[in-house]
């Protein structure tokens, strides 16, 4: 069976503890502060049982108010789970954890963050779930430079129909303009009308006169 995350990460802290005359309790619990991304240790109701100092730092909250919390109290500073939170979407990684008793990890969106989170099942002597480990770590900026990337690939010379504006492709299919930006991209398209389509489509109906000439009594 794999080891899981917290075993790996005990095997490492021992083997550095070691390797730098760190023997006692304390200095390894040291070490497990001085991860710079939030490492919890929660149960299987998604009781947080342990945080280290990233955590505190990350949510600006002491101990007192991270222990005994779940983690969607935390996370997202509400009673229950979000609309948008894992556990209600079946995608949350300590349920999945839980299943196949393995690693498993999931990209979520805390205000203006990203996060990749990474959960690892603990089992006790008998093999049989006890609780988990979850690392998180702040992958924000490694998101903006793919979107940056991913708008760089629309630089340079693209087909385009000049009666119909789509985009021909390097397959040589024909794409309409805003699906084809928004699929090499991370742009989205609202839809509006200009003024002066607006006046070619509706100049000559009565309704859009005097709409136009209120704007203009609006104005003055």
């Amino acid at each position: 069976m794999m080891k899981s995350l917290f075993e790996k990460f005990s095997t490492i802290c021992v083997s550095e503890a070691k390797s730098q005359g760190l023997n006692s309790e304390e200095e390894l619990h040291s070490a497990f502060n001085a991860m710079t991304s939030v490492v919890w240790i929660v149960d299987k109701n998604h009781h947080i049982l342990k945080a280290n100092s990233a955590c505190r730092v990350l949510f600006n909250q002491p101990d007192s108010e991270i222990i005994g919390k779940k983690c969607w109290e935390i996370a997202y500073g509400t009673e229950k789970p979000i609309e948008k939170c894992p556990v209600l979407v079946e995608k949350c990684p300590v349920i999945k954890a839980g299943h196949s008793l393995q690693q498993e990890s999931i990209e979520i969106q805390i205000n203006k963050k990203w996060f990749k989170v990474f959960v690892d099942p603990i089992l006790d002597a008998r093999g049989k779930l006890s609780k988990y480990i979850n690392i998180i770590m702040d992958i924000t900026e490694f998101k903006e430079e793919t979107a940056f990337k991913n708008v760089k690939t629309l630089s340079g010379l693209l087909p385009i129909c000049s009666v119909c504006k789509k985009i021909r492709d390097d397959k040589g299919c024909w794409n309409i303009l805003e699906e084809y930006i928004e699929k090499h991209s991370d742009v989205s398209f609202s839809h509006g009308m200009c003024p002066e389509c607006s006046d070619k489509l509706y100049g000559n109906e009565e309704w859009y006169i005097k709409m136009k000439n209120k704007n203009k009594d609006d104005k003055k």
